[in-house]
């Protein structure tokens, strides 16, 4: 029997598929250290049926302090004859889940449990656990060992996600990295190579809805000031590396459900491309929401570029058909498409993002001024100018801009585009959407910079952010 043979996904059925075996609570262990305030904390399932998971849960918590306990007794005995009888300050050194890092599944309960410590002798430190438990067996796990059938790989793309994260500003140790790049002149963003080691020191991960949290411990990558780093991996990148186990544990937790292969036909036109371009490839496992009828591909590739075309055929038809031409709906510039460009630099990259206006280079985007009229719409603050025929606001590091046909239909089309990114995540990286309508369509272009590499996603028929969502690499 497997680790998960009594999981309830068997009987229970669909309906129970993501309901957690119970809520979390948190539990007080009222551990002491001689000469320190302790404060620890442990993650429990508010159900009585599974003491056996608590229990483990308890048990991590005691073992990570009494670990920690050994090193705080040899550092008051060496410090001790520094100071007077009944004078050494006391240190501190707590446990406390954070509820945004701690979650539970019908099959697994986790948490990143950050440990902070004040030494007597001055000395801070913060550093990052991972407790793991299978439910309802109790089992502890390590995630970074039972996660990944291909762990190199899987490991480098967390890293380079993580890197990139930095790069492009939405990563909260940047503020580290703006702070010594004032100090010392030069940009000290750590290498794929150190995320790497840093996750490996770690094995600080969890799962919940949101994607991987992965935690890195401080001074692992700038310095200690920075204190503990932690960001989330989208599931859909990690996903072709995810083991048996890893794909059930993280099928356990309910999130936009994963196509965890290309279509046929869209990795016939990957595997096409990736053998005549430079370019890292990448595509997506969604062709879009407008049509039921997978569509006919065409391909065009050269060694900076390539362009994927959708064209709807009343049946599908092979890559690049000739026949394909003939299909009463066979219009690229109708239906839409995916494209990539590598360009020469990074900067290079980020300032082709508005170099074109939905419909046309000729005209180059630009988003409401600072001054434009704010109005609140869905839930997102956005600015609106040019007499209502224009909208735009950012979130985290995209800008999105929209463009109605007629002002009175503006206030919708934000709307709609804001719950579209609400339900499905953008891609990570500086990216840009641009809506722009028409009287008969729906003009939608997504770009975001990867690096060097700008990937575009064109939608004339609205939507569109569903397929940059699923956005994966092609993995030969």
């Amino acid at each position: 029997m497997g680790l998960l043979a009594q999981s309830p996904f068997g009987a229970a059925g669909a309906a129970n598929r993501y309901r957690p075996a119970g809520g979390v609570g948190y539990e007080n262990l009222h551990e002491r250290i001689p000469n320190y305030h302790v404060r620890v904390i442990a993650p429990q399932l508010i159900n009585p049926g599974l003491g056996a998971v608590n229990q483990t849960l308890v048990a991590i918590a005691r073992g990570l302090t009494s670990k920690f306990r050994v090193d705080a007794l040899a550092e008051l005995r060496q410090i001790a004859p520094g100071f007077s009888r009944g004078h050494i300050p006391a240190g501190e050194f707590t446990i406390e889940p954070m509820p945004s890092l701690t979650s539970s599944s019908p099959v697994l309960i986790d948490s990143l449990l950050p440990l902070l410590s004040a030494y007597p002798n001055g000395v801070n430190s913060q550093w990052w656990k991972s407790a793991a438990v299978l439910i309802p067996s109790g089992k502890q796990i390590d995630l970074y060992e039972a996660l990944f059938s291909r762990q190199a790989t899987a490991i480098r793309t967390i890293a380079a996600v993580a890197r990139q994260e930095i790069a492009t500003g939405s990563w909260r140790a940047t503020v580290c990295r703006n702070a010594r790049i004032h100090e010392y002149g030069a940009d000290p963003l750590p290498t794929v190579a150190a995320f790497v080691q840093a996750i490996a020191n770690t094995h600080a991960l969890a799962l919940d809805a949101s994607g991987l949290a992965v935690g890195v411990n401080q001074g692992e990558l700038y310095e200690d000031a920075c204190g503990l780093s932690d960001f989330i991996i989208p599931y859909r990148l990690v996903s072709p590396f995810l083991s048996p186990l890893g794909i059930r544990l993280t099928d356990s937790f309910e999130h936009e459900p994963l196509v965890r292969g290309f279509p046929a036909r869209m990795e016939q036109a990957l595997a096409f491309i990736a053998r005549h371009t430079a370019v890292p490839v990448e595509g997506p496992t969604l062709t879009g929401t407008s049509f039921n009828t997978p569509p006919s591909l065409t391909a065009s590739v050269n060694r900076n570029s390539y362009t994927v075309g959708f064209n709807y055929c009343p049946r599908p038809l092979p890559l690049n058909s000739p026949n394909i031409r003939e299909c009463p709906q066979a219009n690229v510039y109708i239906w839409g498409g995916f494209s990539a460009r590598l360009y020469a630099s990074d900067a290079a990259a980020q300032r082709s993002l508005l170099a074109c206006d939905a419909w046309t280079c000729e005209v180059r985007s630009h988003p409401c001024p600072p001054h434009s009229k704010v109005v609140t719409i869905a839930g997102q603050s956005v600015r609106t100018c040019s007499g209502s025929y224009e909208y735009s606001w950012s979130r985290g590091t995209w800008l999105f801009i929209v463009q109605p046909d007629v002002p009175r239909d503006g206030a919708g089309d934000v709307a709609g585009i804001v719950q579209e990114v609400q339900r499905f995540q953008p891609p990570i990286g500086i990216g840009v959407l641009q809506n722009d309508q028409g009287g008969d369509n729906d003009n939608t272009v997504i770009s975001w910079a990867v690096g060097r590499v700008v990937y575009t996603v064109d939608e004339y028929m609205g939507g569109g952010m569903d397929v940059a969502h699923s956005f994966r690499p092609l993995v030969p």
